[in-house]
């Protein structure tokens, strides 16, 4: 984290985002039958309702950074067996809330992810919250929490309003190319103002580049000495490692990419 991202993501609210995402995941949670909860989810080895037991227990490790209570955090997980590093922890919130009653999970998510959200608009942008990582400005973990509901939502398919699909790709877009800078990461990014329908088409092919600014349709990505343009909702997939399979995205790239998963 040693360079300064272009895009400042100044004029948007990462709170808002937040509180959006998280009001989707409701809306469509307390809609679910017993049916609904057992489909599998996009989140490999996940059923729409393991996504929900991970929601709920991750904010244990959302408080502990807000109680600046990582120490405690990380001794519990070693009172409770609960593995190594997050994907362990990951599995263990998973199954620790695999056979409690679905209501009782979604209540204790409603609550912890409340407090959660509370605290950390109350804290503001600029304060800093101490994380695994270090000291942390409250404002950008509060975009990794929004971009990550987004993408949990996305995986058990909370519908997506046709007129807030676009900002929303867009927003998310930024997000990623403000962390590939933040990371210092092999693949650079940019919004650009074309974008048609190809994935990975050379930015060369495209005609106008437009500006670069936060109104872009499109990102324009530089790795391994080639520029690539992909469309928002494309580059959004690749940064939280949704790409399917089968895209033509090559390997080096995908992982490039993949900076919010």
């Amino acid at each position: 984290m040693t360079t300064e991202p272009k895009d400042s993501l100044e004029d948007l609210d990462p709170f808002d985002l937040f509180d959006a995402e998280a009001a989707r995941l409701d809306r469509y949670f307390s809609g679910l039958g017993e049916e609904g909860w057992r489909r599998p989810s996009r989140a490999e080895g996940w059923s729409v309702r393991d996504v929900l037991g991970h929601l709920a227990g991750e904010e244990l490790y959302n408080h502990a950074c807000l109680d600046d209570d990582i120490d405690g955090f990380t001794a519990m997980l070693r009172r409770e067996g609960a593995g190594e590093g997050f994907d362990g922890f990951n599995a263990w919130c998973v199954e620790r809330r695999r056979h409690l009653p679905v209501a009782e999970v979604l209540q204790e998510w409603r609550r912890e992810n409340g407090d959660t959200r509370g605290r950390m608009r109350a804290l503001g942008r600029d304060a800093s919250l101490p994380t695994f990582a270090g000291p942390y400005p409250v404002g950008s973990q509060t975009f990794h929490y929004a971009s990550e509901y987004a993408t949990h939502a996305d995986d058990v398919g909370a519908p997506v309003a046709p007129d807030e699909a676009a900002a929303r790709a867009r927003w998310r877009a930024r997000v990623g190319v403000f962390v590939l800078a933040e990371q210092n990461a092999e693949a650079r990014a940019e919004l650009v103002g074309t974008g048609g329908a190809g994935d990975t088409g050379s930015a060369g092919n495209t005609g106008d580049t437009g500006s670069g600014g936060n109104g872009g349709n499109a990102v324009r990505v530089h790795a391994y000495g080639t520029s690539q343009e992909l469309s928002l909702p494309v580059f959004v997939e690749a940064t939280v490692g949704r790409l399917p399979e089968d895209h033509p995205m090559e390997a080096r790239l995908r992982d490039a990419l993949r900076c919010l998963a």
